[in-house]
């Protein structure tokens, strides 16, 4: 892959990865908050605890996702600087160039990244 088209996804990479920062400390400063606001309630029902609940683990689930992509674009930077970008970790073969603008922290191409979840698949069924 040519130097330019590294530097191009380098700069998307940084973007996405200052979004994505952005958006993990406004979420920390919402759940902040929202604590705050629970200590506030003085009587609360069943049904209160269950939305509070429910609230809660709808925001580990999301601040999962994002501490996964998180990772997955930092690792991506960490290839541009080593200068394996765009080969995938499995088979060594070149990413296609339109898989990674769709996806550019993509670490394996596609076969290798269908064998992987499906792997994966196999592994969570199996527990």
């Amino acid at each position: 892959m040519d130097a330019k088209l590294v530097e191009t996804f380098h700069h998307i990479l940084k973007d996405r990865r200052r979004d994505l920062l952005m958006g993990v400390r406004a979420h920390l400063l919402n759940g902040e908050l929202a604590a705050e606001e629970r200590e506030r309630l003085e009587v609360r029902d069943v049904g209160d605890d269950s939305v509070l609940d429910l609230v809660e683990s709808l925001g580990l689930a999301r601040d999962l996702r994002e501490a996964q992509a998180l990772r997955a674009v930092n690792l991506a930077l960490e290839r541009i600087r080593a200068g394996t970008y765009g080969i995938c970790v499995d088979c060594g073969e070149e990413i296609p160039v339109a898989r990674l603008r769709v996806e550019p922290e993509a670490e394996r191409c596609v076969a290798c990244q269908r064998r992987w979840e499906a792997l994966q698949e196999q592994t969570e069924a199996s527990l």
